[in-house]
């Protein structure tokens, strides 16, 4: 059957968007627009299967679909857009009050490095998007940030020169991170907390 009819007469209408991604995929049909637009689709009707699930058990069912799909389609960005990705995931974790650090190891169990994560949350957190505001979550992305930071695993599999240019990176946003929290007028104790975190962080790398 060709490829084009597949995804207009039983793909489409059926709403089958693991099917509608696959077929984009093996079409080779380069359209940002429409990846993000399968991957959220794919994204929501895994919430809606979790919708009476705890947070822990959503976080699981979402993190189990994004590593199946992840390890087909994570060569290439034109069908697994990470930063997307990052962002709407780490979006409904602040809103739907889902573990903390769920997203960027599901993305590392893909194989995905700490490295491209690190600077994938970085561009994130600087972009300083209202949405984690509207969440009710200011610090959320920060805190997804330590939660990368402080794996025991961060530094696994790594050569000696990869290691010491991680441990670089990650010294020098840990640092840029407490700046502008230590510059943050408020006396929330998650603030308190969160900048204890990056303390701690940034005595792990400078040791």
């Amino acid at each position: 059957m060709d490829i084009s009819k597949l995804y207009g007469e039983y793909a489409d209408p059926f709403d089958l968007c693991e099917c509608k991604l696959a077929i984009v995929h093996c079409a080779g049909h380069h359209d940002p627009a429409l990846v993000e637009s399968l991957w959220r689709d794919i994204i929501n009707q895994e919430l809606q299967q979790s919708h009476l699930a705890s947070a822990d058990a959503r976080a699981q069912s979402l993190s189990s679909k994004v590593v199946s799909l992840g390890r087909l389609y994570a060569q290439s960005q034109r069908y697994f857009p990470v930063a997307f990705l990052v962002r709407h995931l780490e979006e409904l974790t602040a809103r739907l009050r889902l573990p903390i650090g769920w997203v960027a190891t599901a993305l590392q169990q893909v194989g995905l490095s700490p490295a491209l994560l690190l600077n994938v949350y970085d561009r994130l957190f600087k972009a300083k998007d209202p949405c984690w505001q509207s969440a009710g979550r200011p610090l959320h992305v920060l805190n997804a940030v330590h939660s990368l930071l402080a794996s025991p695993d961060l530094f696994a599999n790594l050569l000696q020169a990869e290691r010491s240019a991680l441990r670089l990176n990650c010294s020098q946003a840990v640092a840029s991170y407490l700046v502008e929290l230590q510059s943050t007028l408020s006396q929330e104790s998650e603030l308190a907390h969160t900048v204890a975190n990056f303390k701690r962080l940034q005595a792990k790398f400078q040791s």
